[in-house]
C-alpha cells in the first residue's frame, strides 16, 4: 500500500523495525514490507530513523503538493547501481525500437480506455448510443500510429502526441457526458484544475505517479531519460511515458466514485488563482478506493496479480526485454 501522510501536525517515527504514525493522541505501527511508498502531502515531522528505515526497505519516499505532484523524493542509493540497462535505454532514443515501445505503450493505453467505455456503456449511461462511435473513432486515430514503425522516436514523436491527443479528446467527452451533471466537464486541465472532475483526477494521477516511478527506479531505469513525453520544463521523462497505460485504471476509479456520489461539493476546495483542488475530506475518499484498488487482484496480459503489481511486473519485463 502506499502510506500518505496528509494530516497537519502528523509525525512518522520509527519503533520496532516498523513505521509508527502518530496524529494527537493516536498511534499505530506498519511493517515496512506492507509499504510500496510513502507519500507526504501535509507539514508533518519524519525522523532520520525513519527515513533510514525506508531507505533500507527501499520504500521510496515522496514530498508532494496539495494538488498531488511529486515535488522530490529520498531512494536508496542501491537503485542506482544498474549501468547496462540504462546505457540500452538511452539508445532507445535513437532507433526504432523506442518508436515500437512508444506503438507498445499506446496501443495499451488505448485499449484500456476502450474498455472503460464498455463499462459505461453496460452501465447504460445517458451517452450509451454514442460510445460505439466514440471507440470507431480512437481506434482509427490508432491504426494511424503505425504509419510510425520502423521511424526513429524524433522522427514522429510530434505526429504520436497528436494522435494521443485526438484519441483522448473523444474519449474525455464521452467520459464527461456520462458522469453526473456536476461532472461535466469541458476539456481535461491539470494545474490549475477548472472543475471538480479534473482536480480528483489530477490527485489520482499523482498518487500513480509515485507507484509507477517507484517500480521505474526498482527495475534500474533512469527515470529521466523519457521516449515521447516531455514534462512543463520541456525535459524527456521514462516515467511520463510508462505512466500512460495505467492512467485509465485511476479514471475507471473517479467514474465509480462520481457515478456512485460518493464525493459532494464539501470534498473540494476552490481557489481564484489556484483553481480546484481535492479537499482533505476529499482525500478520505480518494485515497482509500485507490489504495483498495492497487491492492486488488485483476487478470492483465494473462497474469492475476494485484493492481500494483502488474505495475513493477510490467515495468520489469520491459527492463529484461531492454538489457536482452
Amino acid at each position: 500500500m502506499q502510506l500518505v501522510l496528509d494530516s497537519l501536525g502528523l509525525v512518522l517515527k520509527k519503533r520496532n523495525d516498523c513505521f509508527q504514525v502518530i496524529h494527537k493522541e493516536e498511534s499505530r505501527l506498519i511493517s515496512p514490507k506492507r509499504v510500496s511508498s510513502i507519500a507526504i502531502t501535509q507539514a508533518c515531522l519524519v525522523s532520520s530513523e525513519a527515513i533510514k528505515l525506508a531507505i533500507t526497505h527501499e520504500v521510496p519516499l515522496f514530498i508532494m503538493d496539495k494538488f498531488g505532484q511529486v515535488l522530490g523524493q529520498f531512494w536508496s542509493a542501491g537503485y542506482k547501481k544498474i549501468r547496462r540497462i540504462r546505457r540500452r535505454q538511452l539508445a532507445l532514443c535513437h532507433n526504432t525500437r523506442g518508436t515500437e515501445i512508444i506503438l507498445r505503450l499506446l496501443r495499451l493505453k488505448t485499449d484500456h480506455q476502450i474498455s472503460n467505455l464498455k463499462y459505461l456503456k453496460n452501465r447504460k449511461v445517458r451517452c450509451a448510443d454514442a460510445i460505439d462511435d466514440c471507440m470507431t473513432k480512437m481506434q482509427t486515430h490508432l491504426k494511424k500510429a503505425d504509419t510510425c514503425a520502423g521511424k526513429e522516436p524524433d522522427e514522429c514523436r510530434g505526429t504520436l502526441l497528436g494522435l494521443e491527443g485526438a484519441i483522448a479528446r473523444n474519449y474525455w467527452s464521452i467520459v464527461s457526458e456520462a458522469m453526473p451533471s456536476k461532472y461535466h466537464f469541458t476539456k481535461r486541465t491539470y494545474r490549475p484544475a477548472e472543475d471538480e472532475f479534473n482536480a480528483a483526477l489530477n490527485y489520482l494521477y499523482g498518487m500513480l505517479y509515485a507507484v509507477v516511478e517507484s517500480a521505474v527506479i526498482s527495475a534500474g531505469f533512469d527515470n529521466q531519460c523519457g521516449l515521447m513525453h516531455c514534462d512543463s520544463y520541456n525535459k524527456p521523462t521514462f516515467v511520463y511515458d510508462l505512466i500512460e497505460p495505467f492512467r485509465p485504471w485511476m479514471d475507471r476509479i473517479l467514474m465509480d466514485l462520481c457515478l456512485q456520489k460518493k464525493l459532494t461539493d464539501r470534498h473540494f476546495q476552490h481557489h481564484e488563482k489556484e483553481g480546484w483542488w481535492l479537499h482533505h475530506e476529499g482525500k478520505k475518499i480518494v485515497i482509500p478506493s485507490t489504495n483498495q484498488f492497487f491492492a486488488k487482484r485483476k487478470v492483465f496480459q494473462g497474469l492475476r496479480l494485484s493492481a500494483k503489481h502488474h505495475i513493477y511486473h510490467f515495468i520489469g519485463q520491459l527492463a529484461k526485454e531492454i538489457k536482452a
